[in-house]
């Protein structure tokens, strides 16, 4: 379960001046289906946690107020809860705590990787969307993502903290795809 996920996708492979065919390991994941529910209030707090955290049920009531799975699944190896640019999107309010949730299925118990983010930066006028994430932290919005009821940390960062008003400065492994997949 996780508050946003990230995937690479073909047009990533451009980035990296890929020109001729390479193996790489992609998977299909356009169909990879997705629950949401959320947000809840958090008040400002964005370290608060909530009850779908430690138990997924259909319904939560939290201070009295009841929240329920969003009807509409949303589908894909990246989804957007709410978009930076205000495209559509499954969560409208600008303030709140949203957990997304999907099953990944094994035959067999083992280790997996997996290319994890919550946020792409770009560099319009800036680093939008910044600054970077501090040391142990994914972003700063504080997300978090459990496999099998683990917390996966994020990676160590080369440029924590950096603000959004920078000066062109290179990325180094801010985006998912510029680092390795976690174990």
């Amino acid at each position: 379960m996780l508050r946003q996920c990230g995937t690479i996708g073909r047009r990533n492979l451009m980035t990296f001046g890929i020109k001729e065919a390479t193996s790489f390991p992609y998977v299909k994941n356009g169909h990879i289906p997705w629950k949401i529910i959320g947000p809840f209030d958090h008040g400002g707090d964005l370290s608060r946690s909530f009850p779908a955290e430690d138990e997924i049920k259909d319904r939560y009531t939290v201070e009295g107020q009841t929240y329920d799975w969003h009807e509409k699944i949303q589908h894909g190896g990246k989804i957007h809860i709410k978009h930076f640019f205000r495209f559509p999107a499954p969560v409208e309010k600008d303030s709140g705590t949203v957990y997304a949730l999907t099953y990944v299925h094994s035959k067999s118990e083992r280790t997996v990787d997996f290319w994890i983010g919550f946020h792409n930066w770009s560099r319009s006028g800036g680093r939008r969307g910044g600054p970077t994430p501090s040391q142990g932290e994914w972003h700063k919005t504080k997300p978090n993502i459990w496999v099998n009821n683990q917390s996966i940390q994020p990676p160590h960062w080369e440029n924590p903290g950096i603000p959004s008003d920078t000066p062109e400065i290179p990325f180094l492994n801010e985006d998912y795809y510029y680092r390795s997949p976690k174990k």
